[in-house]
């Protein structure tokens, strides 16, 4: 048995490109999974974002109701009042709606004109850590 014996050069080549095309996949693969997270992660926050907007815009619709139909005779009349604004739940959110005069002044919730006072709202909806805001114009009172 001769332990010197003469190795011939391409016999590990098949093993170092085995490795190689391997290395390749193993990489490819990572590239894929990791984009594939990220997108899901996109997605989640897209989802709790529109849900948050439709929270908000819910907050606004119902308070736009109770104005135009019921017409009570202080904010308190529209929902939990505290601070000038007022707050509810939609579903599986939360809303705050401010209701501001023609200088941007936060209407107070004891306030008697207020009816002819309000020019807008700002409702604030808020879903799983995630918050969004609409604006809306309110018509004046008409007497």
């Amino acid at each position: 048995m001769n332990l010197f014996q003469k190795v011939s050069p391409l016999k590990g080549s098949t093993l170092v490109f085995s490795l190689v095309v391997l290395t390749f996949f193993l990489i490819s693969a990572l590239s894929v999974a990791t984009v594939s997270v990220t997108e899901k992660r996109v997605s989640f926050s897209t989802a709790k974002s529109n849900i948050s907007l439709q929270v908000a815009d819910s907050g606004a619709e119902a308070l736009l109701k109770k104005i135009y139909k019921d017409n009570p005779s202080t904010p308190n009349g529209l929902g939990d009042c505290s601070d000038g604004v007022i707050s509810g739940s939609v579903g599986v959110g939360e809303y705050a709606v401010s209701l501001y005069d023609d200088n941007d002044n936060r209407i107070a919730c004891d306030a008697a004109d207020w009816r002819t006072e309000v020019r807008r709202l700002q409702s604030k909806g808020s879903y799983a850590n995630t918050t969004r805001g609409i604006a809306v114009e309110v018509a004046p009172l008409v007497p």
